[in-house]
């Protein structure tokens, strides 16, 4: 992996150390924002393409790859072992647990689900993505610093982006879609790839409607596709919400006592992401209600904190085996013990009598346990 590092381009993240799946999304929100503010003049006409390969893993030729390989300065002992593993297979089919007498020898592409497959992609897609890549003559995007230093260096081009077979490309104009197909059909007619055109996107980075200019153009290329802009439902940003804004909460959430005004003031943030450019806005109760009453789905972070407080608890009213008597859980018992002044633990948790009133006491970790005690249903 040291020296897929070496080799694989910067923009390809798919299965490379140190990189982080969420840069691309990222990437392309920047873009979009810095060429809707800085390149929406008629003649400005930078477009997004998202490429898609068909059956990419199974269509790689394995004389290609061993080509590939061999070019970047692979042992030739290494390449070839390579070439055998994944050249001579033979296959049988599996029908209702009946298994084929006959073998079909399985002479092309890598293995799914072999953990040397995806750097061996990444090697097998490197040529097209570095002939985009240093080709002088393909402009890419060009982000605008507008409070760039005075002779300072300027930024690269952006020209492409790339997780695993998924590749965006920045088209500037005309001359970058026509380098852009040469370097795809050389590409196909090398490694026996195919591009999935009808799952191609096209992506108005200003936002403006560009059909005029590009759609005769896409057509002259063999490429008949919609034009959109690349903008966000209210569920996709509910997603977003979910997995990459308030994922980062739960642990914070988790083991530090919040207040009601953190809560709040992440509830805040999240309604004002969701409702982006969405009119009437939405209320934080529709958003927060579950899907299948006809809500978005979001996670209420109130809630939330106190399920994740009900962790600690759940193995101290119950008996988890050795989970209920090992730490962190004996340390919270005594905790909770001193802090509440009584002996019975159970009891101290349900019921209001039995421990000692925290009314006026600051928020601690005690208090946000008893919180999730009184949210919990108790009828059983």
């Amino acid at each position: 992996m040291e020296v897929a590092n070496q080799i694989i381009n910067p923009y390809q993240l798919d299965f490379m150390p140190g990189k982080y799946i969420a840069q691309n999304g990222l990437m392309v929100q920047m873009i979009l924002k810095n060429a809707s503010c800085f390149y929406d003049e008629p003649d400005h006409h930078h477009l997004g393409l998202l490429l898609d390969q068909q059956k990419a893993y199974d269509r790689v030729n394995l004389e290609y790859l061993e080509t590939v390989l061999l070019h970047y300065g692979f042992p030739t002992d290494l390449v070839r072992t390579l070439y055998v593993l994944f050249k001579y297979n033979c296959i049988r089919t599996n029908v209702n647990g009946v298994v084929s007498t006959r073998e079909v020898s399985e002479l092309r592409g890598l293995k799914q689900g072999d953990p040397i497959s995806c750097i061996l992609y990444n090697f097998a897609l490197e040529p097209l993505l570095r002939s985009i890549l240093d080709d002088p003559l393909f402009h890419g995007y060009h982000f605008y610093d507008k409070h760039a230093a005075p002779g300072a260096a300027a930024l690269p081009p952006i020209k492409l982006l790339c997780y695993a077979d998924d590749t965006l490309v920045f088209l500037q104009d005309e001359m970058d879609l026509h380098r852009m197909v040469l370097y795809l059909r050389l590409y196909s007619a090398a490694s026996n790839a195919q591009i999935n055109y009808h799952k191609v996107q096209a992506v108005f980075l200003p936002g403006k409607n560009q059909d005029e200019y590009w759609l005769p153009r896409l057509t002259a290329h063999g490429l008949r596709l919609p034009c959109t802009r690349l903008a966000m439902s209210v569920l996709e940003r509910a997603t977003i919400a979910n997995f990459l804004l308030l994922s980062k909460c739960w642990y914070l959430l988790t083991v530090v006592p919040s207040p009601a005004s953190v809560l709040q003031a992440v509830q805040q943030i999240v309604s004002s992401f969701v409702n982006t450019n969405f009119s009437p806005r939405l209320s934080w109760q529709l958003i927060v209600t579950a899907k299948k009453h006809g809500g978005l789905g979001v996670l209420n972070p109130t809630i939330q904190q106190k399920a994740l407080y009900y962790r600690w608890i759940d193995p101290l009213l119950f008996s988890r085996g050795t989970l209920s008597s090992s730490e962190p859980y004996i340390f919270i018992a005594a905790h909770v013990r001193n802090t509440l002044d009584g002996s019975h633990l159970p009891l101290l948790l349900l019921f209001l009598d039995a421990r000692r009133s925290l009314a006026g006491s600051p928020l601690s970790t005690t208090s946000m346990l008893i919180r999730s005690v009184n949210f919990t249903d108790l009828s059983f």
